[in-house]
């Protein structure tokens, strides 16, 4: 190959990288903002989560996350007044903890609460944003006991009660987004 091309075929694998990190991103509709505001929610839930699994004795658990004293986020019966848990600013709800022989799950909404870019130190992100005021996620977290603790995330259906409660115009997304 002669100098001309491998000039011309430079010139198009660096246009084809630029392409393809700029649209990336920008077709998730979760920026770094809104990433960075989900995990100071999810993180601190997730350290919790691990924490408890190593430490509480299996039949401890289900009554731990109901009176809020092992995971990070609250924990809503599906009855009680919503008055209390305050949304608008983002934040974690645990609900419809179901129990079963050998694990147990229960459903999280997990919201970013609106796109805080004046609190937001990171390069990139004072710049021009035309996606979404707010990102949440809806999913079901299933914990099996046997051999040995894990757990995984499935998305579900938002519940209603706790949709109303966020700010006006979040976009829906998938749990996975947040990972990393």
């Amino acid at each position: 190959m002669g100098y001309s091309q491998r000039y011309v075929f430079r010139q198009a694998a660096t246009a084809l990288l630029v392409v393809t990190a700029l649209s990336g991103c920008a077709s998730q509709g979760v920026d770094g903002v809104l990433w960075r505001q989900v995990a100071a929610f999810k993180d601190p839930f997730s350290r919790s989560l691990v924490n408890t699994l190593e430490i509480t004795p299996v039949e401890d658990l289900a009554g731990g996350i109901r009176d809020g004293s092992l995971l990070a986020g609250v924990y809503w019966d599906g009855e009680a007044r919503l008055d209390s848990i305050a949304l608008e600013d983002g934040g974690l709800v645990i609900h419809d903890l179901k129990e079963r022989t050998g694990g147990l799950s229960f459903d999280v909404l997990l919201s970013s609460g609106p796109r805080d870019a004046a609190a937001d130190n990171s390069a990139g992100s004072k710049g021009l944003y035309f996606g979404p005021p707010s990102v949440y996620a809806c999913s079901e977290l299933t914990i099996d006991f046997e051999p040995r603790p894990r757990w995984g995330w499935t998305d579900q259906d938002c519940e209603r009660a706790l949709t109303e409660r966020l700010a006006p115009g979040g976009q829906v997304v998938s749990i996975n987004e947040f990972d990393g």
